[in-house]
């Protein structure tokens, strides 16, 4: 019977503190991975044929191409079609000559030997080409003498993954009892294995006892600005471990809806990243942890899916990382004394199970753009940065110095905006200046990527509202009497209020900071594609029948990640979210009904 989560069962004696579990993990192959198997393994012949007999004198032989494997609950069926000839050589010639073509079946099924799943053939069969069954003769011989061993050869090594969950587990329980962890770790072995139609399913089983339960954290002092940098370099760590997993899904799959998936998960959790660090936090509380146990239980899914279709050479080392998180989140479930400690160095670790050639450091903290993870995503080629004649300094110098490389837009407006900290005696020109900014952001986003007529309305005030709502359309204020880019309290910045966090790898971080047109363009971009792949693909308008709260859901999911799309209309969404998404509603609705500038109520 298919497993088709992680079985982590407890048996709880009464009053007692003493737990006991095997825990289970499945880990599950695709069809496909066994036909890369088989072509790798014995159709290693030219053309990806297998030549099971030739006697050198070209009478007889038995050539193989073409296999074809399927799963199903009975086992792993393989069709190979099948060329022959049987005579006897006599004076150059083959005295009778029988030629033969067709089909040969083989049902196999697995059988787990220590770390290994062998194949047995329980079933084979001859066919011609019309599909009649062929019964006995020389064929028939030479199947089963020369083909039946070569396919019985086959085997899938599951030690890799097993000695890296090995590894690996240590690290990430540094503070359990040396012994605990190595019994638990010896006793890890294949217990069952299992077909069905999406492929085979291989059952790792471990037995986990503990000698007490997890308890509640006392209340102890906040952290010390010491620990919250250390917190917050951990939480580092953490966002670069998912970037790694996320990224390399995608790369594995061409998948759209996965790929769309994938992302949610990643803006997700470093949207709760930010969260996190928001928060005063108590000392002995580990909201690492929570962050890896929440985001495992969204992504696990994604990526055993993605795996049934990979390509063999990888799919094995995936299914291995896929299987050691789970049996991390197990033995965190089952016995709590242990301690499960997302340290960095666990993290690498595991980001080395699935990044190509295991590089040093997969867990660098890189702010560079990345073509690839924006590419993967469907958000493009990067936006082009400012430019400068020479490398840019630092602060304000490399503002002033740089030259907004673009084709429609005033170049001198964009430099004059970046100096521009708007007054009431300049308000009007600042604004006039800055709508025009903003509908050449509009204008650029959907000549890039188009909208059908009937959401072509909606963009123009979900812009302007959106930046409106976000900054009052500015990019800088006046603090201490210097000109400074705009911030929030947890590092979003510009006119549109991009996170250089949670959108590290899509936008360069100075470039947000420091020239309004990147920024708008930034903002514009992550509108247009919560828009597109999220509100308008999950069809909002129709659950409201208002094609206007395509905008709604949008800007939830702006302000507070994927999962915040639907937040708007929800009755149980706690009331700061709903006064935000209120007051973005208001501005909109004053936008399109054509008052573009009535962002002036900001400077009453």
């Amino acid at each position: 019977m298919r497993k088709l989560a992680l079985l982590p069962l407890l048996l709880v004696a009464a009053n007692t503190r003493v737990l006991a579990a095997d825990i289970s993990i499945p880990l599950q192959l695709g069809a496909g991975y066994f036909q890369q198997q088989i072509i790798k393994q014995v159709f290693v012949d030219p053309g990806q044929t297998f030549t099971a007999w030739n006697d050198d004198s070209g009478c007889n032989h038995l050539v193989l191409s073409n296999p074809q494997v399927t799963t199903s609950s009975s086992g792993i069926a393989l069709r190979m079609k099948g060329e022959g000839r049987v005579g006897s050589p006599a004076g150059g010639l083959c005295i009778p000559l029988i030629p033969w073509g067709g089909f040969i079946d083989v049902l196999m099924q697995p059988s787990p030997r220590a770390t290994v799943v062998r194949l047995k053939i329980v079933d084979s069969k001859l066919s011609n080409v019309q599909g009649k069954a062929d019964v006995g003769g020389t064929i028939w011989n030479w199947t089963k003498e020369y083909v039946h061993p070569q396919l019985s050869a086959i085997q899938i090594d599951f030690a890799k993954p097993l000695t890296e969950l090995k590894t690996v587990t240590p690290a990430l329980f540094p503070y359990a009892d040396e012994q605990s962890v190595r019994r638990i770790l010896n006793s890890l072995h294949i217990s069952s294995v299992d077909t069905n139609q999406e492929g085979l399913f291989v059952t790792m089983s471990m037995a986990v006892t503990d000698n007490q339960s997890r308890t509640p954290d006392k209340p102890e002092p906040a952290l010390s600005p010491t620990e919250l940098a250390q917190l917050n370099e951990s939480l580092k760590f953490w966002d670069v471990f998912i970037t790694v997993v996320a990224k390399q899904a995608a790369l594995a799959t061409n998948n759209d809806n996965l790929r769309e998936q994938l992302l949610s998960v990643l803006l997700n959790a470093r949207h709760e990243i930010l969260e996190v660090l928001a928060v005063e936090r108590q000392q002995g509380q580990d909201p690492v942890r929570q962050l890896f146990l929440e985001t495992w239980h969204q992504l696990a899914p994604l990526l055993r899916q993605i795996s049934l279709t990979m390509p063999a050479d990888s799919a094995l080392d995936f299914v291995g990382f896929i299987g050691a998180v789970d049996a991390l989140q197990a033995i965190d479930a089952v016995g709590p004394s242990l301690n499960l400690d997302i340290s960095s160095d666990g993290l690498r670790r595991l980001a080395r199970m699935i990044t190509p050639g295991n590089i040093d450091n997969p867990l660098l903290y890189d702010e560079r753009v990345d073509p690839d993870l924006r590419r993967l995503f469907d958000f493009g080629p990067p936006l082009e940065l400012p430019k400068s004649d020479s490398p840019p300094p630092s602060g304000l110098n490399w503002l002033i110095k740089s030259a907004w490389a673009q084709d429609s837009w005033d170049r001198k407006t964009i430099f004059k905006l970046n100096q521009w900290i708007p007054t009431k005696e300049n308000l009007h020109g600042y604004l006039m200046r800055v709508l025009w900014l903003l509908e050449d952001v509009v204008f650029k986003v959907l000549r890039d990527n188009p909208l059908e007529d009937s959401f072509q309305e909606i963009f123009h005030p979900l812009m302007l509202a959106s930046a409106w709502q976000e900054t009052c359309w500015r990019q800088f204020v006046e603090k201490d009497g210097e000109r400074k880019p705009l911030k929030s309290s947890i590092g979003a910045v510009g006119i549109m209020q991009v996170s250089p966090r949670i959108w590290r790898g899509f936008y360069h971080p100075k470039a947000l900071t420091w020239n309004i047109n990147y920024n708008a363009l930034a903002g514009g971009e992550i509108l247009h594609h919560y828009l597109t792949h999220y509100a308008i693909r999950k069809q909002e308008h129709k659950r409201t029948n208002n094609i206007h709260d395509l905008a709604r859901a949008t800007y939830s999911a702006y302000n507070g990640g994927p999962s915040h799309l639907a937040r708007y209309r929800h009755k149980d969404t706690p009331n700061r979210l709903k006064r935000i998404d209120q007051a973005f509603w208001h501005k909109y609705q004053l936008i399109r009904d054509g008052n573009s500038l009535a962002v002036k109520q900001c400077y009453s």
